[in-house]
């Protein structure tokens, strides 16, 4: 973890031992994504060509440079894979995730409000239009069906612990609820 991610996570609010339990190996990753939605209510995804998660629909995002926060991988990504800026992502989720290569994550997790508009060509899958109500008949991860259907809309930012185990099955436990 960098220490604009340490900063970024001590300027919400999170004490030193909130950290400590988000952080379980050096084998983590520190990453952004945004289920953005727009005036029709139709979220923005794509179909990832590559793990993790291959050929599953994924919110746009990836991951944090050196010298970024959080917040800003997530404009940075959104716009790199999308076109599209964010004016202002809201944290919702924050996932500790543990299990096998490319599932090893310290994940946040944003909501946005974006303008509908012509889709560009994207470097990590097709982007698509997905009507809210329409989510869960495509192919999504467990996990991400859990964190949308049951955590995403809730006023405060849930922490969660993920393990995967080697047939990626899903273990998911809430760490704490943040006031956001």
């Amino acid at each position: 973890m960098n220490k604009e991610v340490e900063n970024y996570l001590q300027k919400i609010g999170l004490t030193d031992d909130d950290i400590k339990r988000l952080v379980k190996s050096e084998k983590q990753k520190t990453a952004s994504m945004c289920y953005a939605v727009n005036e029709y209510g139709e979220y923005l995804f794509l179909i990832r060509e590559k793990e993790p998660f291959k050929s599953y629909i994924v919110p746009p995002g990836g991951k944090t440079e050196p010298g970024e926060n959080p917040a800003q991988t997530c404009i940075r990504e959104y716009m790199e894979e999308t076109g599209i800026r964010l004016d202002v992502p809201v944290l919702r989720v924050i996932t500790s995730e543990d299990g096998p290569e490319n599932y090893n994550w310290l994940l946040f997790i944003y909501t946005a409000q974006i303008q509908r508009q012509k889709l560009v060509k994207c470097d990590e899958g097709r982007l698509l239009w997905i009507k809210n109500g329409d989510v869960f008949s495509n192919k999504i991860s467990d996990i991400d069906r859990i964190i949308f259907s049951q955590y995403l809309f809730l006023p405060q930012i849930s922490i969660l612990d993920i393990t995967y185990d080697i047939n990626l099955k899903v273990k998911i436990s809430l760490i704490k609820n943040h006031k956001n």
